[in-house]
């Protein structure tokens, strides 16, 4: 019995073939032990011997089965643990198996794991102990046995600080987690326990000596040492400002006057407020300072700042309270001023002895008398004399005038009363004669204003306003010759603009009243170009054939041009050729040469100009000079009796009447024609000549496959005849930009015309057709000539382009670069 109760253990306690093997060598054992004690037994005793000591055999089997029972154990004990199945994790009792065979390995620390692992608390003490991981020891207490004191106390006790404060944070016991992170040398931590132990001195020396200062600031604060509190500060400050770089804005700024004011704080508390005063001004924070300085004794600088903020009361207190009566006095003045009360503000001005501050409030509440009274105490005659006047005392404001004899005074006065009688003697008086007139003119005083303004002198700034009036005036009354001198006299020192649109629209009116209509017709036109709808040019225009028709009627005497008719017994019509806004073209035969000339007839009104007469002899004189193949040459002037130009007749035809209807000119012969256009325009700026007006009207095309300008320097001359400097002589659709605008002109304005007369031989039609064709000019970039006529080669087109840029410096900057770019062309 006894062998299969120990047979059942060892089965029990060991596994698989192991246990196989074990059972074989106990029941072996048995077996043999058995059969030796019946036969020794059976040998001595007998049946009775078995009988007998039966007690001692059960004793021995008794002793048999303890030592079996020990050579189970030590089996057990021994035998490897059995493999944890994967993904499955150990039971409490194989962690505990596991524990045992480690702590006999000598490995602590991974026994205590695994005791842990099994929730034996106290077995994973001893063995964390074991392998002095204190620490490990010390949570176990701490966080599985809830009794943390231990943890503290093993850990303190194996000077193990940094955890032990940890424990003890956890337990709210800061003032003693923190000396025991002082004894580690962790200052910055242990600061933050004192600080939340309440033990702020303590706190601020750690936080300081870790370098927070903000932290420390505030601590000293709570502890209210107050010194080492503002210094702390300060030196956040500095470090701010420092990082700053003067600069006086953004998030770094604000907290820097943050530290600033709690700086000044400290330092008041500390009994220092003019420290704190100074450290608030630094920061930009005036606002807070004037109490601070008025705590130091500093009233003076407390009123300043008081003033500077508006506080005009308080400031006032302290300047009266320093003796200083009359800035006191000018303060409260302002207070009351804001505060509403002008009666109290005028008092105040008045004993702080601003007479005029006074008056100036004593005048707006309507108080004439006394504000006069005041404004002669202020030394402002002139406003008290107003005052008087307002008062109905106009004979102390007369008074006033006697006494000082202020001409300017009255007359500014007078201005302002509108007593414009008075005011245009004074005028008068003081020689300022172009303002005298405006008065004159306004009260209907027509005469008297023409004497004025006669006398306005051409270095007075406004002078050509006054020539403008005096003109209007002359026009005005029927005038007509006087008031185109004067007009001509102005347009000769300016330029067509924008701003002197009403000068040239006079001078318009002057020609037409003197029945010089081309000329009036040439300023209509530019008037309209620069603005369509300014005032009625584009009516009057309209009208000048009729008023032309009836100006021929009322002078039959002039010589009719017909054919056959002779002039100057030299010049035979033949046949009309065109006409322009500059004259009739006739084909005439010159009988003294026997050859055919062109004679451009020219308004018959200019004869009563001899300025005009005389400007046209000289630009004629100078046309006479120029001898180029492609320039049509002018021959003569006759002044005497009828008006006209002699030139060279050139048969042929425009190139306007060439592609009358649309039509196009092909590329390779429009090259061949801008190529000698190109050679008389080099010749003429060679010569500083401008033409001022190319276009195809103005470009014939001869019987003889030659190119030639005609009109060169006719621009010019009619330009100059008018005596004007307009500088918009020439036809709008051709007209460059600064043209337009009146501007001075170059060789480079015909440049850009030479580009508009481009375009529309090889396309037919200019480039801007509708709407404000100034306009168009100055800001509207032209269409592609390749879009309207596709035969036109990519590098014809840029050179179109160039030639009409808005910017002078963007077009050919000579002829001479342009023909350079043609002769690249084909054809």
């Amino acid at each position: 019995m006894f062998r299969y109760i120990i047979l059942n253990a060892l089965f029990a306690a060991s596994s698989g073939g192991q246990a196989n093997e074990i059972f074989r060598k106990v029941d072996e054992f048995w077996t043999s032990l058995s059969g030796r004690f019946e036969f020794i037994l059976l040998k001595h005793f007998g049946s009775f011997g078995i009988a007998v000591y039966s007690d001692y055999i059960l004793i021995g089997l008794i002793g048999l089965v303890v030592l079996t029972a020990g050579l189970v154990f030590y089996l057990i004990i021994n035998r490897p643990a059995p493999p944890v199945p994967a993904g499955r994790p150990a039971t409490p009792r194989e962690a505990k198996k596991s524990a045992r065979r480690a702590l006999k390995a000598g490995n602590f620390v991974r026994a205590g794991e695994l005791y842990e692992s099994a929730e034996a608390w106290p077995k994973a003490i001893e063995a964390y102990m074991k392998g002095r991981a204190i620490t490990r020891a010390a949570q176990v207490y701490a966080k599985k046995l809830d009794q943390p004191e231990k943890g503290v106390e093993l850990l303190v006790k194996n000077n193990i600080f940094e955890p032990a404060a940890q424990l003890l944070a956890g337990l709210e016991r800061f003032r003693e987690a923190g000396e025991l992170l002082q004894k580690a040398g962790k200052d910055q931590s242990a600061a933050e326990m004192f600080d939340k132990a309440g033990e702020f001195g303590r706190a601020a020396e750690l936080y300081l000596k870790s370098d927070r200062l903000s932290e420390a600031g505030r601590c000293f604060t709570a502890a209210k040492k107050w010194e080492r509190a503002a210094e702390t500060f300060e030196q956040m400050v500095a470090r701010l400002r420092q990082s700053l770089e003067g600069r006086t804005e953004g998030k770094d700024f604000e907290r820097l006057q943050d530290q600033a004011k709690k700086a000044a704080f400290a330092w008041k508390q500390a009994g220092q407020p003019r420290r704190a005063a100074e450290i608030l001004m630094a920061a930009r924070l005036p606002q807070y300072a004037p109490e601070l300085f008025l705590l130091a004794g500093d009233s003076d600088r407390a009123a300043e700042l008081f003033l500077e903020q508006k506080e005009l009361k308080r400031a006032a207190e302290l300047f009266a309270k320093a003796g200083d009566k009359r800035r006191a006095a000018e303060i409260m003045a302002q207070y009351h001023q804001a505060e509403g009360r002008p009666d109290e503000a005028a008092r105040f001005m008045e004993m702080a002895g601003d007479y005029l501050g006074a008056a100036d409030i004593q005048a707006h509440r309507g108080n004439h008398k006394k504000a006069a009274e005041l404004y002669m105490k202020g030394g402002d005659s002139r406003t008290a004399s107003e005052m008087y006047l307002a008062a109905g005392l106009a004979d102390q404001a007369v008074k006033l005038f006697e006494q000082q004899g202020d001409i300017d005074a009255a007359i500014k006065l007078c201005e302002e009363s509108g007593n414009f009688k008075a005011l245009a003697g004074l005028y008068l008086r003081r020689k300022k004669f172009f303002e005298a007139a405006q008065v004159m003119m306004d009260q209907d005083q027509k005469t008297e204003a023409e004497k004025a303004l006669a006398q306005v002198g051409p270095d007075h700034p406004r002078y050509f306003e006054a020539q403008f009036k005096l003109g209007s005036l002359l026009l005005e009354r029927g005038e007509n010759q006087a008031a185109l001198e004067k007009f001509q006299a102005m347009a000769s020192r300016i330029m067509l603009s924008p701003v002197t649109m009403d000068y040239f629209y006079m001078l318009a009116l002057a020609y037409e009243a003197n029945a010089l209509f081309p000329y009036a017709a040439t300023l209509y036109t530019q008037l309209a170009t620069m603005n369509y709808h300014y005032k009625d040019v584009v009516v009057r225009y309209n009208q000048l054939p009729a008023k032309m028709a009836a100006d021929a009627k009322r002078h039959p005497e002039r010589i009719k041009l017909v054919e056959g008719a002779v002039l100057d017994e030299r010049y035979t019509l033949e046949k009309k050729l065109g006409e322009g806004g500059m004259g009739v073209v006739w084909l005439c035969q010159d009988k003294n040469l026997e050859r055919p000339v062109a004679i451009k007839f020219l308004p018959e009104n200019l004869k009563d100009h001899p300025e005009m007469i005389k400007s046209l002899k000289s630009e004629a004189i100078a046309m006479a000079k120029v001898n180029h193949p492609n320039i049509v040459s002018v021959y003569d002037l006759a002044t005497q009796g009828m008006l006209y130009v002699v030139m060279e007749y050139v048969p042929g035809h425009t190139l306007k009447e060439m592609i009358s209807g649309g039509k196009r000119m092909p590329v390779d012969g429009a090259v061949k024609v801008f190529r000698q256009v190109c050679e008389a325009l080099r010749y003429a700026h060679d010569i500083k000549m401008i033409h001022r007006d190319i276009k195809p009207a103005n470009i014939m095309w001869s019987t003889a496959k030659f190119a030639k300008v005609m009109d060169f320097g006719l621009a010019q001359m009619m330009d100059r005849a008018r005596g004007g400097r307009t500088g918009v002589a020439g036809t709008p659709y051709y007209m460059s930009p600064e043209q337009t605008l009146g501007r001075a002109l170059d060789h480079r304005t015909d440049i850009y015309a030479l580009g508009v007369t481009m375009f529309e031989l090889l396309t037919g039609r200019v480039p801007f057709v509708d709407g404000d064709i100034g306009f168009h000019h100055l800001h509207t970039r032209p269409p592609a000539p390749s879009s309207l006529n596709p035969q036109i080669p990519p590098m014809m087109e840029n050179i179109i382009l160039k030639c009409m840029a808005k910017d002078v410096g963007q077009r050919y900057q000579s002829v001479g670069e342009l023909l350079a770019d043609l002769k690249k062309v084909s054809g």
